[in-house]
């Protein structure tokens, strides 16, 4: 497995170097090298078999960046649960599969708030408040930045924006995870279930949304935060 690795590695770099993705493939490349070299090291010394699995995790780690380099978004930053998720049984303990799909749906969220908060707060309003008919998913989002702005009482920084925004869905997942907690496990799967279906209506609604307002007025950029 650690040759096939490293033979990847090897691959990957001249294959990708006369596409977009020469950064990435070199990144991924250089990447997999090490870690294979890592592997065969532990292998020569006979390590402990926990050893191989930190390797792999932090190889995970490594691809999570490649594809961040790839495309150039944050919404790459979402496959980070993954090898953080094998990471405590690796390390530490085991953890539910819940925790799995909680985190899954909190990165959603957070990279939602993200999205939201790269328009103004009025524009966010126009769109819960519009003829969309899940626009109002949208409320409590816009209803969580004005409260924000009017403890500041001045218009709140984009990045304050998107940390208010993002209080709603860890307020979310915590929900789900206190009915996990509490015994209540189909409970706790079904909450989370209908907490991602929300979230991805409401990215749908928004996008929607600011397709109309953009439509009836300059474009995009006029309600995009200063």
């Amino acid at each position: 497995m650690w040759y096939a690795l490293l033979a990847f590695g090897l691959v990957v770099i001249p294959y990708l170097r006369k596409t977009p993705f020469k950064s990435a493939g070199i990144y991924i490349g250089i990447s997999s090298v090490i870690s294979a070299i890592g592997g065969l090291i532990s292998s020569g010394f006979g390590v402990d078999g926990r050893v191989y699995d930190v390797i792999w995790i932090a190889y995970g780690f490594f691809l999570v960046g490649g594809v961040y380099v790839a495309f150039r978004t944050p919404r790459a930053l979402i496959f980070l649960i993954f090898p953080i998720y094998e990471l405590f049984p690796a390390l530490i303990f085991p953890l539910p599969f819940v925790v799995l799909f909680a985190g899954l749906t909190l990165e959603f969220g957070v990279l939602e708030a993200y999205d939201f908060s790269r328009v103004k707060i009025v524009c966010l309003m126009r769109i819960a408040r519009g003829e969309r008919r899940f626009g109002i998913l949208l409320t409590p989002f816009s209803k969580l930045g004005l409260f924000v702005a009017s403890l500041l009482d001045q218009k709140p920084s984009r990045s304050l924006t998107f940390l208010s925004y993002s209080l709603f869905p860890c307020c979310l997942i915590v929900a789900v995870l206190v009915t996990w907690a509490s015994i209540a496990q189909v409970g706790a799967y079904s909450l989370l279930a209908a907490v991602f279906v929300y979230l991805v209506i409401a990215r749908n609604e928004f996008a929607k949304g600011l397709d109309s307002l953009s439509s009836e007025s300059r474009g995009p950029s006029s309600f995009a935060v200063e």
